[in-house]
């Protein structure tokens, strides 16, 4: 079946719910950790969250200080974007915007639309250089205090607020079920 040029088969549309499925289930899944988890006890809840997976011999330690490490640093990457952005808007300078018809701005944002993309491309390269940078810098730091140690010695276990999210979520999921 073709639709507006595009041509969409049966195997392309099931792949792409369970792709969305799985992709809900994840943030479904990753909201209740961030609901009923405080930030400073995230690493060890996920530490003996993935505990069956030590027995395949998987890096779970490893990969915890990494959780714990990119939540660490998501408010200087959010600090980073600002100052970019606010660079970017000194560099083009500050323009009166002109009162002009309706139909000279449509025709002026079709063709400034390629100088738009170019701009947030040139915005995202130069935000990754700089993730890239503070990213060597913290490795750094890691090495010189001797690795990334023990992040989830720190004892986790359930309590009631997470047994009682767990039985909101499973009764939300047994009703999408139902429906």
């Amino acid at each position: 079946m073709a639709v507006g040029g595009v041509r969409l088969a049966v195997g392309g549309v099931l792949d792409w719910l369970r792709l969305t499925s799985v992709s809900m289930t994840m943030f479904a899944a990753a909201a209740l950790l961030g609901w009923t988890t405080p930030l400073s006890e995230l690493a060890p809840a996920l530490a003996r969250l993935m505990t069956p997976l030590r027995r395949l011999r998987l890096p779970v330690d490893e990969w915890v200080a990494t959780v714990a490490l990119s939540i660490r640093c998501l408010p200087l990457l959010v600090e980073e974007i600002r100052t970019l952005l606010a660079v970017r808007r000194l560099r083009a300078g500050r323009r009166a915007p002109r009162r002009r018809r309706l139909a000279h701005r449509l025709a002026d944002m079709t063709t400034a639309l390629p100088c738009h993309l170019h701009s947030a491309t040139e915005l995202l390269c130069t935000a990754i250089v700089t993730c890239l940078r503070r990213a060597a810098e913290m490795t750094d730091a890691i090495t010189a205090r001797g690795g990334f140690g023990a992040v989830s010695h720190q004892p986790a276990s359930p309590r009631r607020v997470d047994a009682a999210a767990l039985a909101v979520l499973a009764g939300v999921l047994a009703t999408g079920f139902m429906i």
